[in-house]
């Protein structure tokens, strides 16, 4: 901005040196009607004329070249709006792209994130869904195995029960067996007998019941597999809830390195919009700046075009006085013609006016010629503006 602000400081110089170029062509046409209006006395009417049409020609040229230079004025306007409304966009594109970029990334990487999450939550929903049944199956065994344990236990008492009871029965048989008669012994017999039959019956049951020991032994081991297994299946089900447990710990250690991520993210996006806003705050700024001095150019080409007018128009009326005082000449000439008595000394005196007139004249040229060099000059001012503007859109180019 400091380059652009340099050009249109320049700019402003080169329109100054336009109005002063336009200045000192007023003041030499006004110094050349004064050359003529000393010089009319002496000069015939063909060189009158001729000098007339000469400075029509100058006037037109002045003209032309004022119209020349606010065209070139209202193409340096153009064309400098044009690299602030390119040098705006060029920046608009480079602070806002970077940003959009850095949004969409944002975007996929927080959508690839909750994605990812979604499916731990779905993986430790199903782990504690198995976690569930196999515990289920675990509580299940242990419930069947604790009723097999009661019922061998109360088995285990019968057997000893019985077992006491036929201790104690044969005890007290051998003793009274010793106290009995004959009779009594026959009769005793037959009670042995009976006890006999009991105790077959008793070993029967007895037999029945170690089968139904061995039976509950062999459910017992199968019980003691299957808590083994449960019992696996827990150690394996605890290993998994602890990678899981792991596994969750990550997953919230990496939400939480997530999260401060983004908020840095966020922060460094409020910095990005205070940053562009401050840009188009400091961009609006120059525009307007731009813009005024855009409005002074254009109020001064306004007023340089309402001077050139002026000075036409006074330029018309002064030629209109040149002619009459052209008429006035020929007028005078006429009465010169007829005062015969000072026709000689008039001569003399007209050839010395008028070998003066064609010194002044000379004098005159060389005035006109500096004047198209300095118009030539203007118009190497001109190119050099244009060159500057030139240089102007191309730094404005690098700059964006």
């Amino acid at each position: 901005m400091e380059k652009l602000e340099e050009d249109l400081r320049e700019t402003r110089e080169q329109l100054c040196f336009v109005e002063e170029e336009k200045k000192k062509a007023i003041n030499e046409l006004s110094e050349i009607k004064q050359v003529v209006h000393k010089a009319s006395d002496g000069i015939t009417s063909s060189e009158l004329y001729e000098e007339v049409r000469t400075l029509k020609e100058f006037l037109t040229n002045k003209q032309e070249e004022l119209k020349i230079k606010d065209k070139n004025i209202k193409s340096l306007k153009l064309e400098l709006e044009k690299a602030i409304k390119c040098d705006l966009k060029i920046l608009e594109k480079d602070v806002f792209s970077p940003v959009k970029e850095f949004k969409i990334r944002v975007t996929d990487w927080l959508s690839d994130f909750k994605r990812r999450v979604q499916e731990l939550e779905d993986e430790l929903e199903n782990k504690k869904l198995s976690e569930s049944k196999i515990f289920d199956a675990w509580l299940a065994k242990t419930r069947q195995f604790e009723k097999i344990k009661i019922e061998l236990e109360e088995s285990m008492l019968e057997i000893a029960s019985l077992h006491a009871k036929t201790e104690s029965f044969d005890t007290s048989y051998n003793r009274e067996i010793k106290n009995l008669t004959e009779k009594e012994v026959e009769n005793s017999k037959s009670g042995f007998e009976l006890v006999k039959e009991n105790e077959k019956i008793a070993s029967s049951k007895a037999k029945a019941l170690n089968d139904e020991m061995s039976l509950l032994k062999k459910e017992m081991k199968l019980a003691n597999e299957v808590e083994e297994r449960s019992r696996k299946a827990l150690d394996d089900l605890a290993l998994a809830l602890k990678e899981v447990s792991y596994e969750a710990s990550e997953a919230k250690e990496r939400l939480c390195a997530t999260q401060q991520e983004l908020g840095l993210v966020k922060k460094e996006v409020r910095n990005l919009k205070e940053i562009v806003k401050s840009s188009k705050a400091r961009y609006k700024m120059f525009l307007d700046e731009a813009k005024r001095e855009t409005e002074l150019y254009r109020n001064t080409t306004e007023r340089l075009k309402l001077e050139a007018d002026e000075s036409l128009s006074s330029w018309n009326g002064k030629e209109m006085s040149f002619i009459e005082c052209i008429k006035e000449v020929q007028e005078e000439r006429n009465l010169t013609l007829h005062k015969a008595t000072k026709l000689n000394e008039s001569l003399k005196e007209a050839k010395q006016r008028s070998k003066a007139a064609k010194e002044e004249n000379y004098k005159l040229r060389d005035i006109l010629k500096q004047a198209i060099n300095e118009a030539n000059a203007a118009k190497a001012g001109d190119d050099f503006v244009r060159r500057e503007n030139s240089q102007l859109k191309d730094s404005l180019a690098k700059t964006g």
